[in-house]
């Protein structure tokens, strides 16, 4: 299940960077918009080194905006009912470590440009697990269990400091 959610989810956000940057009228925070900000005048060489990496970004997450349109963020029938003449292409770990890469770069020759460094983004740290999350699950349940039972008050919740969490 968690695996199933963190592939929808990474489908749809690899997929909304890569979206229009306007729709509707309405400004998009996306990838293209740091090459349209930018004035062609000032900066000819940066522009066409980021159009580049993000045709290649679009290139490579072609199957991902087909994923998010037929099935994740909508539920195409065909595609739903596994009878359209064009199946729906997977997504692999390989695709998604590709596209994440090509992203990586593209944000990092702006940063070189501007910045005259580089940003790490494929390291980050976790100050817990797995099993931390399990623990804290399991409290959770435990807690639904008393409050069920009786044994913690069922008001408890609203006089708690995480009532707005």
């Amino acid at each position: 299940l968690l695996q199933n959610i963190f592939l929808q989810d990474t489908v749809l956000t690899v997929a909304r960077l890569t979206d229009r940057s306007q729709i509707s009228g309405r400004e998009n925070l996306v990838l293209a918009l740091l090459i349209e900000k930018l004035d062609s005048n000032l900066y000819p060489d940066l522009i066409e080194r980021l159009r580049e990496g993000l045709k290649d970004i679009c290139g490579k997450c072609e199957v991902f905006r087909k994923k998010r349109n037929r099935q994740v963020a909508h539920s195409d029938l065909l595609t739903a009912l596994k009878v359209e003449a064009e199946p729906l292409p997977g997504v692999s770990r390989e695709m998604i470590e590709a596209v994440l890469k090509a992203i990586r770069d593209y944000m990092n020759e702006f940063e070189r440009y501007f910045c005259k460094n580089t940003m790490v983004y494929e390291y980050f740290s976790m100050e817990a697990d797995g099993e931390a999350l399990i623990w804290q699950l399991k409290r959770a349940a435990d807690y639904r269990d008393g409050v069920a039972d009786g044994s913690i008050a069922r008001d408890r919740i609203l006089r708690s400091r995480y009532r707005g969490a």
